[in-house]
């Protein structure tokens, strides 16, 4: 783990502001390249377990229902969501977060191999397949969002907070490079092999690839800061509650992540749609895998376009074109009727999600480090509730009238998030001395 550490300062040196942003500006080179790294080889995995295109794909071999089709992104977001809640709780017990960021890297990785058995021994029992699971990709999502958590808190100590869109926008393409390569052997898997084979060896890739990325966390530089009592666990909850009444800015902000999160409406329903209208002519899981090769394309050449624009024009001008296009996608998805249409929807929507890191980089910038902890976990509940009622809704919209009536509602509450975006939260950063270049 070589490399310049807080070890051997005192505890009074450990969390000053300027040793600690001069740390962070030696390591920040190195701790970026660890963050790249890490990155491909996540992504890589994750590719061959995509909630909304290879899950999707594998479970409409076993049901047609909108709402199990839409169940493995809300079970994704619901972890990643509920999983900060937690950990802030314990996080400032811990003056480094990458140790418990790797313990619960490694249970996530564990709750993997359920997954492996069941898709393989038991494709023919689907009563017992689908619950088993469901329950094992649940805790797999959960562990994810604990480690996801200390992840967040860990960025604000390895990379400097002016270079921080940039340096997750060039983890994002690099990752989405090494993602489309996965994308293009899962679909040379889907096609090559029968089913239940084929996605075996998918899932067999992804949990190989997931487990090796660990090892680039090893290497990384962390900046400390003293760790803080751990407060009761009813304080600690109050002052979740007060948060957005002691900052104004954070509370419009987590207005705008609700209607932005109007995304989460449709899930896995473009793949679902896409296969239905054109699976007989390209075949149902190799769609699935073309689908996820576009969005990763779309992806790579966006992030780092995104991420420079962020850091060199502020959060506005940022956070501009993923919302537009969050407007946008939905209403060309109902009216497209032919496949090159329908790639059109996947390569928008890459677009579209490279915000993604531009949210995490912006709730990192409301306070220091020390206190980050309870920002992360409060946008971490706010993203809980439309995880819980957004991706369910859309799935009993589109049974009960058409993956269109889904795909209008996510649409309107976009536009509802660049109502916010451009009336309130532009005026707002601009009369901000925090923020003096987000607009």
């Amino acid at each position: 783990m070589g490399g310049a550490q807080t070890t051997g300062k005192s505890r009074e040196q450990i969390g000053r502001p300027d040793l600690f942003h001069a740390e962070v500006e030696r390591n920040h080179q190195w701790n970026t390249v660890m963050l790249v790294l890490n990155a491909c080889v996540f992504h890589l995995g994750f590719t061959f377990l995509q909630a909304s295109t290879i899950v999707v794909a594998y479970l409409k071999h076993y049901t047609d229902n909108a709402v199990l089709l839409n169940l493995p992104v809300f079970i994704m977001n619901f972890g990643i969501g509920v999983g900060p809640l937690i950990a802030g709780f314990y996080s400032p017990r811990f003056p480094r977060k990458k140790p418990p960021l790797i313990g619960f890297s490694v249970v996530q990785r564990f709750f993997l191999f359920p997954i492996l058995i069941v898709v393989y021994f038991w494709s023919g029992a689907p009563r017992v397949i689908v619950p088993v699971f469901f329950a094992s990709y649940a805790m797999y999502n959960l562990s994810w969002g604990f480690s996801y958590f200390f992840w967040q808190e860990m960025l604000s100590r390895i990379v400097l907070p002016e270079k921080r869109a940039t340096a997750l926008a060039l983890r994002d393409s690099f990752s989405k490079i090494s993602g489309l390569l996965g994308s293009l052997l899962s679909v040379y898997l889907l096609g090559r092999f029968p089913f239940p084979r084929n996605f075996t060896l998918c899932f067999a890739v992804g949990v190989g690839a997931l487990a090796l990325a660990m090892v680039f966390y090893l290497p990384i530089r962390e900046a400390a800061y003293v760790p803080k009592a751990r407060l009761p666990r009813a304080r600690y909850f109050r002052g979740l509650a007060a948060l957005p009444r002691e900052d104004p800015d954070f509370k419009w902000f987590t207005v705008f992540v609700l209607f932005s999160a109007g995304t989460h409406f449709i899930g896995g329903l473009y793949t679902s749609v896409g296969i239905d209208r054109f699976g007989v002519e390209w075949g149902e899981d190799r769609l699935a895998g073309i689908f996820a090769v576009v969005s990763g394309v779309s992806g790579i050449v966006m992030a780092p376009v995104v991420g420079r624009i962020h850091d060199r024009f502020g959060r506005f001008w940022g956070f501009l074109p993923g919302i537009a296009f969050s407007v946008i996608v939905p209403l060309i998805a109902i009216a497209a009727r032919s496949f090159p249409a329908m790639l059109a929807v996947f390569v928008l929507r890459g677009v579209a999600m490279s915000r993604w890191y531009l949210e995490i980089s912006t709730v990192l910038s409301f306070a220091e480090p020390e206190k980050q902890h309870r920002y992360i976990a409060y946008i971490g509940v706010v993203k809980l509730l439309p995880i819980m009622l957004y991706t369910n809704l859309g799935g009993v919209l589109a049974n009960s009238f058409s993956a269109s009536a889904t795909f209008a509602v996510s649409s309107a509450l976009c536009l509802g998030s660049l109502a916010i975006l451009v009336f309130v939260l532009r005026p707002r950063w601009k009369g901000s001395a925090r923020a003096a270049r987000a607009v």
